[in-house]
């Protein structure tokens, strides 16, 4: 056995080591670890730490004398004891350095029961649980060692009941109960997808918050190394590298390979969830306990591959579709399908009765029928539960991952190629042809429109949405009342609208499709948190179709609208992601506002109040790169602000961390078009900022990379207006750069290239009359007043 396994395998005894009595602990250590001179040597070693750390603290074994609490742990004041066990404790903190509230929960385990390999393996490993970020997963914030050398995690503190309390003071009906347990098996999926063992999931470690959402706590497991991954891969399972600092209260939980090895694969939390069905159904009806049976089966290998086949037969049988751990026949599977028709076939069922004499034939091929339509319908919901778990659970998952663009693409287009053909049948559920139209939505967004990750492939974009909006409008039509396909065809409308705005530059198209998206959302838009990002994103996008026509005070206006709505909604939704992507736009746009109207101290307030909103989903969401798109677009109007109300220094601070955060996004996913994009628009601030400071070098260099980026852009765009209207600007910017610098030459050389550009566009009938009477006019005027030959010949700075 490794030294790792040997440390696995002592810290899995050590718990039950504490029960034994103290003079009986040195023959129960021998007898347990007979031939395994390792991990005898292991748990000697924690046990000699444990009575240290008992005379150190005040605490004992067997004893009821209290151990004496930490004032302040790491950055952290200790406000309470949440727990206590053979490896430590909980405590509830504060956070103490005076920079915001933070209320943590900390778990320290005692100093010494970790070998030093195992706490360097710990440090290592933090990182990476620190990135696992599921909503239903309690997040891991920091992390470090006590001077006396304990180690610690903080994590994230949730207000809630323990599952097994919870549902003695709710009581919920089943669905509920099944709901909840979805939600955890989800969670769980997303772990397992980071190579993330749980490992100890108890009903203790499952708390549900006064709202009602579960979350999944004490994740005190590692990733495996891209060695040990591999190793085990070629064994095809999964194991955890490092095991938990155990406080379970719950005994006897664990699956029972975790009881006779020191190797835990995935299957072990699959255990895990199916003890925790049991206990929130303890009175389940066969298929139930079919599940429960499949999940916790004594050989692994039994049980179900996955946390998401085991959620696949929990929405199965939520749905009366066919529950694989059944294994039933023909007759189960015509069952459920009777289940799902019960009015239809009971109709049926009374015709028939009155024809059976004359009709014996016709009935007995009826049923057969009638057994071959139940197998297509389950062979039908399979292949749409696939593409919806690729189209929204795998997508979502792997957008918060950089470097993802191009899987994205593959991701989106298999799951609308799968939703297509379901749709093309005349009978197709309504929610299914929703489905499809959301998912061309979705490969939309990836080719080339939204603000993630693109291709740049913007034609491709547009086409795709169109195809989109011919689904879900026809199904919006033909069904005006239903919900779910008015919000669909509004969240369409507002994707339309941003690409009319930005790929197109036609504001009035992009205004008309914002305002039918709200009419679609107002009177719903409060009933559901995606309803209510959605309807936010409709009102930001009405705003910033009224900056596009300089329409400043109409655009404030509808903003501070945006904000009221924002404030008016319950906390739980004003703090939901997805609504505080809608909020940043808003915040950026009245705070551009604001500014163009010659009103800096409102101006300047808002913007810091968007940075703010962003450093927040960075810190909550903080691998995502639409997240930190959010944050790179609201530093560089800051510094914008900044700069034009001569706050210099400050400008160039801000705008400097916008340009390193967008060039490693770029860096991180060469693919992705719209990182190019971030470059060029913070590179072009960032350049004016660094000749404002006479950093003229540092400016020219920082020019050149933009220009690099915006001809990338082009190329990739295939020549599309917008693209080369980018580059103009950018040649323009630099331009009055060099003029600034006192360098006319390179100015009217650079103001030459930016009119050749607006000309080009002139030429293919691609210049809009605001190019023509702005940017296009504005450079004719510099080549007039200050070239030919090049001289200061505009007066004050450009």
């Amino acid at each position: 056995m490794t030294d790792l396994g040997s440390e696995r395998e002592a810290i899995s005894l050590f718990e039950a080591l504490l029960d034994v009595p103290e003079p009986d602990r040195l023959a129960w250590i021998d007898e347990h670890t007979a031939g395994r001179p390792k991990v005898r040597e292991r748990l000697l070693a924690m046990l000699q730490a444990d009575t240290l750390h008992n005379l150190r603290t005040g605490g004992a074994t067997d004893t009821v004398e209290p151990e004496r609490e930490p004032e302040r742990i790491g950055a952290y004041r200790i406000t309470g004891l949440i727990g206590r066990g053979g490896m430590g404790s909980v405590y509830r903190g504060e956070r103490a350095t005076g920079d915001f509230a933070h209320t943590v929960a900390i778990k320290l385990i005692k100093a010494g029961l970790l070998s030093g390999s195992l706490v360097e393996r710990f440090r290592r490993e933090r990182q990476t649980l620190a990135s696992l970020s599921h909503p239903n997963i309690a997040r891991l914030y920091d992390g470090g060692e006590t001077e006396d050398g304990a180690p610690y995690i903080v994590m994230e503190w949730v207000d809630g009941l323990p599952l097994q309390h919870w549902v003695e003071a709710e009581d919920p009906p089943l669905d509920r109960r099944l709901a909840l347990f979805g939600d955890m098996c989800r969670a769980v999926g997303c772990a397992h997808r980071s190579l993330v063992v749980h490992r100890d999931l108890t009903p203790s470690n499952v708390l549900v918050t006064r709202d009602g959402v579960v979350k999944l706590i004490d994740f005190g497991i590692a990733k495996l190394t891209d060695t040990e991954a591999a190793n085990e891969a070629s064994r095809g399972t999964t194991k955890a590298s490092l095991a938990s600092a155990q406080l379970s209260l719950t005994p006897g939980f664990a699956a029972p390979e975790r009881l006779i090895s020191s190797e835990v694969t995935t299957a072990a939390d699959i255990y895990s969830l199916g003890r925790l069905l049991d206990k929130l159904v303890p009175e389940g009806d066969e298929e139930i306990r079919a599940v429960i049976a499949r999940a916790t089966a004594v050989k692994p290998g039994d049980r179900y591959a996955t946390a998401e086949a085991l959620l696949g037969d929990i929405d199965a049988y939520r749905k009366d579709y066919p529950v694989a751990a059944m294994a039933g026949g023909r007759g189960y599977v015509f069952g459920k399908f009777i289940m799902r028709h019960r009015f239809g076939v009971a109709v049926a069922g009374i015709a028939a009765i009155a024809v059976v004499a004359a009709f014996g034939l016709v009935l007995s091929a009826n049923h057969e029928a009638q057994l071959a339509r139940a197998e297509a319908e389950t062979r039908y919901a399979q292949t749409r539960e696939l593409a919806n778990t690729l189209l929204f659970d795998v997508y979502d998952e792997v957008s918060a991952v950089p470097g993802s663009t191009k899987a994205r693409v593959l991701i989106a287009q298999t799951g609308v190629d799968y939703l297509e053909k379901l749709a093309e049948d005349r009978s197709a559920p309504v929610g299914v042809r929703i489905e499809a139209g959301k998912g061309f939505v979705r490969l939309s967004q990836v080719m080339g429109g939204g603000q993630d990750a693109t291709l740049g492939r913007y034609k491709d974009a547009t086409a795709l949405l169109a195809r989109g909006e011919a689904v879900l409008k026809a199904v919006h039509e033909e069904n005006p009342d239903n919900a779910e396909a008015a919000a669909a065809y509004a969240g369409l409308l507002v994707e339309q609208s941003g690409n009319n705005l930005y790929n197109d530059s036609n504001s009035a198209k992009a205004r008309e499709q914002a305002l039918a998206a709200q009419a679609l959302l107002k009177d719903r838009a409060t009933t559901d948190v995606k309803l209510a990002a959605t309807y936010l994103m409709a009102i930001q996008a009405e705003g910033d179709s009224w900056l596009w026509e300089d329409e400043f005070e109409k655009a404030r206006d509808v903003l501070l609208r945006a904000d009221a709505f924002y404030t008016g909604l319950k906390p739980e939704y004003r703090n939901d992601l997805s609504v505080l992507a809608g909020r940043s736009s808003s915040l950026r746009l009245l705070g551009e506002a604001w500014h163009k109207l010659k009103k800096p101290d409102e101006a300047k307030a808002v913007l810091a109040e968007n940075i703010a909103v962003n450093r927040e989903r960075v810190r909550r969401d903080p691998q995502n790169p639409k997240v930190t798109r959010g944050l790179i677009l609201a530093l560089r109007y800051n510094a914008i602000v900044h700069r034009t109300n001569g706050r210099d220094a400050e400008a160039q601070v801000t705008i400097s961390e916008a340009f390193t955060l967008a060039q490693a996004l770029q860096k991180r996913d060469p693919a992705d078009t719209g990182a190019l994009e971030l470059v060029a628009a913070v590179g072009d601030v960032y350049a004016q900022v660094l000749t404002d400071r006479k950093q003229y070098d540092e400016a020219e260099k920082v020019s050149d990379d933009v220009i690099a980026a915006q001809r990338k852009r082009i190329e990739i765009a295939d020549g599309a207006p917008f693209a080369v209207r980018g580059l103009a600007t950018t040649l323009a910017t630099r331009g009055g750069n060099f003029y600034n610098a006192g360098q006319y030459d390179k100015a009217c050389e650079a103001w030459v290239q930016t009119r050749e550009t607006w000309e080009g566009l002139a030429a293919r009938g691609q210049l809009s009359q605001t190019d023509r009477t702005n940017g296009y006019a504005e450079v004719k005027d510099y080549l007039n007043k200050a070239c030919n030959p090049p001289r200061d010949g505009l007066g004050d700075e450009v």
